[in-house]
């Protein structure tokens, strides 16, 4: 039996969080709600959490600062916040920051909540899976370091970049890794992640391939072909 995505709900007023924890396990979610930043943090430290919502407005600790402290301590979860219009410019800060993957405003619509939800979650696992070919990125290409997911942009999109522009990898290595990518995609079907298609194109001194990972989501990989232009 396929285990249930715990999202944890944190806002300070408690007919939100009722109404959250109505409409979300309707969907089948686990959930857990937290009146503040640092009960939420405490639910975290003690329960496997796939997703975090968390309201801007809190006192003692905020929306931004709450997120900080997620994406130090657990890393893997992803975020949504609440917020009301006044709150653009640390909203702004926050997705420049990589703390939130979406935000949404008050009222929000309880469809594009859920569609947000599903959206999140798939980003989450397509990062996971970018996230195990890392080491056998630095095997392949004999990399001690210079490995990177970036999962603050395209919500739709995770990127894995190899290294810095101009780097020389040799041919034969760069396409064994490309092998090794789509060898390793095919021990995700049992959860409906695969490779549907695959698209390399070359430019900038980059070889880049694009992988449609299904349900909206894709996969670009970054290799420096080592003749950048001057």
């Amino acid at each position: 039996m396929e285990e249930k995505e715990t999202i944890l709900c944190v806002d300070d007023e408690e007919p939100i969080l009722k109404c959250l924890k109505r409409v979300l396990e309707a969907e089948g979610y686990n959930v857990l709600t937290a009146a503040g930043g640092e009960a939420g943090l405490k639910l975290l430290s003690g329960n496997k959490v796939d997703l975090v919502i968390t309201d801007q407005r809190m006192p003692v600790m905020d929306g931004s600062s709450f997120l900080r402290l997620v994406r130090k301590n657990s890393p893997g979860v992803v975020s949504i916040m609440l917020s009301g219009h006044s709150d653009f410019d640390a909203l702004v800060r926050a997705l420049n920051e990589g703390e939130v993957f979406r935000f949404l405003t008050k009222p929000w619509d309880n469809d594009e909540l859920k569609a947000v939800i599903k959206n999140a979650l798939e980003h989450k696992r397509v990062v996971g899976i970018a996230n195990c070919m890392v080491d056998e990125a630095k095997k392949i290409l004999k990399m001690a370091g210079g490995v990177s997911v970036d999962i603050s942009h395209d919500p739709n999109c995770v990127v894995l970049r190899i290294g810095e522009e101009g780097a020389i990898f040799s041919e034969q290595a760069i396409f064994q890794f490309l092998e090794f990518i789509f060898k390793s995609l095919g021990l995700h079907k049992q959860n409906e992640i695969k490779a549907l298609s695959g698209c390399i194109t070359k430019q900038k001194g980059l070889i880049i391939m694009t992988i449609d990972m299904g349900k909206g989501m894709s996969l670009k990989v970054e290799v420096p072909s080592g003749d950048a232009e001057k």
